[in-house]
């Protein structure tokens, strides 16, 4: 954008004249009904479809460090119904690995391989929980479980209309499931 300096307020964009203007100071101003407005997220203001499969990248992560770490836990499961519980959480998480994975590639993105350096915070913290035992470890997964609550939660915020229903209606009813079901088990073996 050049000032044409002919004329005050008078500013070429792709060689087009166009007056706007001038505010107080007298600098021509820009009105956005000129400039394409990308729509953009409440918490980053970054652009929605970059923002959305960012968020969903990071659900995504969440989702593969619980799957990861149900495995560490299903290693020191003794007993036969805990074993069963678990499978039932983890293969939920593993469930949502899958529609992720999904929807991040329909929006035109590149799902993450891994669960990164949260999945590896989430698997020392459980090969140090599963050596202090069942009620140890059982605390350890109820409190991740607690964690990605609070990550669905934060994360809408960041999507798109359409995929914040999608999360809402598919994948956040899972994530309460998982942990109401994990924050059962903790209960049940404290009691036991």
């Amino acid at each position: 954008m050049k000032q044409d300096k002919r004329e005050p307020g008078h500013v070429e964009i792709a060689d087009e004249p166009m007056t706007l203007p001038a505010n107080e100071v007298g600098v021509p101003s820009v009105r956005s009904a000129h400039i394409e407005e990308v729509p953009v997220t409440a918490r980053s203001g970054a652009p929605r479809n970059t923002s959305t499969i960012e968020s969903l990248n990071e659900l995504l992560r969440g989702e593969l460090a619980s799957v990861e770490t149900y495995e560490l836990a299903l290693r020191t499961a003794r007993d036969v119904d805990l074993a069963s519980a678990l499978r039932q959480i983890r293969d939920s998480h593993g469930r949502r690995v899958a529609i992720l994975q999904d929807k991040i590639r329909e929006l035109g993105g590149q799902p993450v391989a891994s669960s990164g350096a949260w999945g590896a915070f989430t698997r020392l913290v459980q090969r140090g929980a599963d050596l202090l035992g069942n009620r140890t470890a059982l605390a350890a997964l109820e409190e991740g479980e607690d964690v990605g609550k609070r990550r669905y939660a934060r994360e809408l915020d960041e999507l798109d209309e359409t995929t914040r229903h999608f999360v809402l209606t598919e994948l956040a009813p899972e994530q309460q499931k998982t942990h109401d079901l994990s924050r059962s088990l903790l209960k049940y073996v404290k009691a036991a």
